[in-house]
């Protein structure tokens, strides 16, 4: 199981209580909160930091109306964030660069192995149907 981050967890309270005032009325509810949110971090292994950061400003920016988001819609924003964290991630990762072109030796191998192969389709045919076939000549 993770172990969540008490300064993370410590923000994340702050943000939240600056968010929905109602739900964080005294001590108890904070503390209450604190534990909730807590047990949501330890539940789930693939909540890192990173996400659960992401996740509080999500639901303090857009969960409607004046209480604070339960565990359940929290852990939905869990799961947003981290579909936004790999996107981030693939945006930022490198891309491989273009494959070099072929070299003169690759191209004439390519073309020897299409020759032998129209070649080999031709000696299939009957021998009425072969008709006269003579490979292309490359000068060499």
């Amino acid at each position: 199981m993770a172990r969540p981050d008490p300064t993370v967890l410590r923000w994340a309270l702050l943000k939240l209580s600056a968010a929905f005032p109602v739900s964080f009325r005294d001590e108890a509810a904070v503390k209450a909160k604190g534990v909730l949110l807590a047990e949501l971090w330890e539940q789930h292994p693939w909540i890192d930091a990173t996400i659960f950061r992401k996740a509080v400003f999500l639901a303090a920016w857009q969960h409607k109306g004046e209480f604070a988001p339960p565990p359940a819609t929290l852990l939905d924003f869990c799961e947003v964030a981290r579909v936004e964290v790999e996107r981030e991630a693939r945006a930022l990762s490198r891309t491989l660069p273009p494959p070099a072109p072929p070299t003169d030796d690759e191209r004439r191998a390519a073309d020897d192995r299409v020759e032998a192969a129209k070649l080999t389709a031709r000696l299939s045919l009957p021998e009425k149907l072969r008709g006269r076939y003579t490979p292309k000549r490359r000068g060499r």
